[in-house]
């Protein structure tokens, strides 16, 4: 239990300091700061992936990730949000500048996990059917296309407030614009998109829920 706890804090360490180098880079505008942000942020993924197979390894194969704990769910819903969103950083890198919602808040919830009580315990084998894991993992999912819309959302205000004063009677230099977003244009078309998904994965996790609630309980 004390390795795999060793492996959750550097995970939530490494959140922590690339959710600062997202700031940073939101602030100074440098490349080399949203640059260490993503190596710090794989890193940290990388890191709590051996925290949850020491966690199985040591709880046994039965154990849930998703376990009726709120470490546990915590714990597999900012793996897959940060994971999420490493992959869409690898084909549109100009979404980058998210992770300065993305990863503050998956560190926060993090945190909050390590500082909760952890109690490892294997689930009920007869809980582990096929609709759990598609209940789980697209609610995992869902987290994390939300989380994703709520940060391109973010950051077409930012690049809308930032239009609205170069375009203003005074207009703002460029040494203090932002050039690292994407046009309004793309950012609401990914915005749309983040949405859809998050939608459509919601509702599979909804009626996967049902159907497992079925297969269970019988209601």
């Amino acid at each position: 239990m004390e390795t795999e706890l060793i492996f959750f804090w550097f995970a939530t360490i490494f959140y922590g300091v690339s959710a600062f180098f997202y700031i940073l880079n939101f602030i100074s505008k440098k490349e080399k700061f949203i640059h260490s942000a993503t190596i710090l942020a794989w890193l940290g993924f990388l890191i709590q992936m051996l925290s949850l197979a020491w966690y199985w390894l040591e709880g046994g194969l039965g154990l849930s990730i998703y376990s009726h704990t709120a470490t546990s769910r915590i714990t597999g819903t900012t793996l897959m949000g940060v994971l999420v969103f490493l992959l869409v950083q690898l084909f549109t890198k100009s979404i980058r500048p998210a992770g300065i919602l993305i990863m503050p808040i998956n560190f926060l919830l993090l945190f909050w996990a390590g500082i909760s009580s952890i109690e490892i315990g294997a689930i009920p084998e007869v809980l582990v059917t096929f609709w759990f894991w598609v209940h789980v993992i697209s609610g995992g999912f869902a987290y994390s296309f939300v989380l994703l819309a709520s940060a391109v959302a973010l950051l077409y205000l930012l690049k809308e407030h930032e239009v609205s004063l170069i375009q203003s009677p005074t207009p703002q230099s460029p040494e203090t614009k932002s050039t690292q977003s994407p046009e309004l244009e793309v950012l609401d078309n990914l915005n749309y998109r983040f949405i859809v998904l998050g939608f459509i994965m919601l509702t599979i996790m909804i009626i996967s829920g049902s159907l497992w609630a079925n297969q269970v309980h019988g209601r």
